[in-house]
Order: structure tokens, then sequence, then C-alpha cells
């Protein structure tokens, strides 16, 4: 019985370094794209979100709620074009940069907002699943996405 649980155990950890190292991140970023909007959306209703304590350290960099939500809604919507968009390697960069963006926004908003209170807010769960996907897929991103010896084995992209 012991050795049949051992055997699931390493079956079980070695379908997950499959996953880890070449699953689709396409979901993790619809989850940050979702979480974005929502920010922008949430940070746009008239009110005093930033005068909270929670969000005391995005205040500090940026005060005005209306720039944080423009901030959110456009890194969103770039990701949404970069999701769905065909990745040529003239744009490979760009995708690169978007992913260290929303890496940078993501982990910024969570680290801001765990170290504002103690204890820490138990809301904030969600921004660490959050920071952590858009963390995965930077160190998913792949040079060769869309056009490259991977996908063209005869070199070359055929969409530029």
């Amino acid at each position: 019985m012991q050795h049949h649980c051992l055997k699931n155990l390493k079956l079980f950890w070695r379908r997950m370094c499959f996953l880890w190292k070449c699953g689709d991140t396409r979901p993790a970023t619809l989850c940050v794209i979702m979480s974005g909007y929502l920010w922008a959306i949430m940070l746009a209703v008239p009110g005093d979100t930033l005068a909270r304590p929670t969000y005391r350290h995005m205040r500090d960099l940026i005060p005005s709620e209306e720039i944080w939500a423009v901030v959110f809604a456009v890194v969103a919507s770039l990701q949404v074009w970069r999701l769905f968009a065909l990745t040529t390697q003239r744009a490979k960069w760009w995708d690169f940069g978007l992913k260290v963006t929303a890496c940078v926004l993501y982990a910024f908003i969570f680290i801001a907002c765990i170290t504002s209170l103690w204890p820490i807010p138990a809301a904030m769960a969600d921004n660490a699943v959050i920071a952590f996907a858009a963390w995965w897929d930077l160190s998913r991103w792949d040079i060769s996405r869309g056009c490259g010896t991977r996908t063209n084995p005869h070199g070359g992209c055929p969409y530029e």
C-alpha cells in the first residue's frame, strides 16, 4: 500500500513538473487580463479606494485612482491583443516587454498591499495568485513562439 502511494506521488510530481515547464499559460494570462479589467473598473468607480491603508504604497507611487485605472486597463488591453495576435519575429520583443510589464505591475501590487497591513489581509490571496500567474507567463516566454524553429522548421516567418 505504501509503495503504491509513493508511486502515485512520484507520478503526480512528474506531471506537475511537466505542466510547469510545458503547460499552456493562456488560462493564466486570461486570469491576469480579467484581474486587470476588474482593477480598472473598481478604481474608476468614484470613491476613495486609495485612501484605505491597504493601498498606502500604491497611493505613495501614484496618488490618482484614475491613473491607476488607466494603467490596469491599458496593460489588460495590450495583453488581450498579445493573446490573440499572431506573434511574428518583429513582435516578439513587444511580447516580452508586455510580459515584463504585467509581471512587475502585479508583483508590485501584491507586495505593496501585503506590506501595508499586519496581519496580511486574507483578501490578498487572489492577488498572490494573479502575481504568480503573471510571473509564470513571463518565465515561460519563448523566443520561438509563433514563428520559429519549433513551429516553422524551414526558418523565417510566413507572417512577416
